[in-house]
C-alpha cells in the first residue's frame, strides 16, 4: 500500500498528493518531475516557524514523527523565480525558472528559461 503526502509549489495553494517510497522518503526526482527544479521541501511547524526536510543521497527523508498531515512547499534554489505572463488569460504566475539572459526593460522578443531540464518559451511583449 502506498503512502503519500501533500506537497504545493507555494504557500497556500492547492497541494498535490506525492508517492513515497517504501521507507517513506520522497525521492527528489519524483518531486522535480511534477515541480520541474524543486530542490527540496519545507513546512510550518506547529509554531509557524518554516522547517526544512532533510535529503540524503537524492532522497527526501520524512521530519522526526512521519509527515504527518503537514502541507510541504518546494524549496527552489534561490533566484529562480521569474515572474511571468502566462498566455492562459493573461495570469500572471511565479514559475522556477533561470533566466537564461537578461531581459530589457521593454520586450518584444522570446526569451527562453530553463527549469532543470525543461525549457520553457515564453513570448513577452508587456513592460518588465
Amino acid at each position: 500500500m502506498s503512502s503519500f503526502i501533500q506537497v504545493a509549489e507555494q504557500e497556500n495553494e492547492e497541494p498535490m498528493e506525492m508517492p513515497c517510497e517504501e521507507d517513506m522518503g520522497l525521492l527528489l526526482s519524483t518531486l522535480s518531475a511534477q515541480f520541474p527544479g524543486a530542490c527540496g521541501l519545507k513546512y510550518r511547524t506547529e509554531t509557524r516557524s518554516l522547517r526544512g526536510v532533510r535529503v540524503v543521497d537524492g532522497k527526501l527523508q520524512p521530519p522526526e514523527g512521519g509527515w504527518g498531515n503537514s502541507v510541504y512547499i518546494c524549496v527552489f534554489p534561490k533566484g529562480t523565480y521569474v515572474l511571468l505572463s502566462l498566455l492562459n488569460g493573461g495570469h500572471s504566475q511565479l514559475h522556477p525558472v533561470a533566466v537564461a539572459k537578461q531581459s530589457p526593460s521593454k520586450a518584444s522578443e522570446t526569451h527562453y528559461l530553463h527549469a532543470s531540464s525543461v525549457v520553457y518559451d515564453v513570448t513577452c511583449d508587456c513592460e518588465l
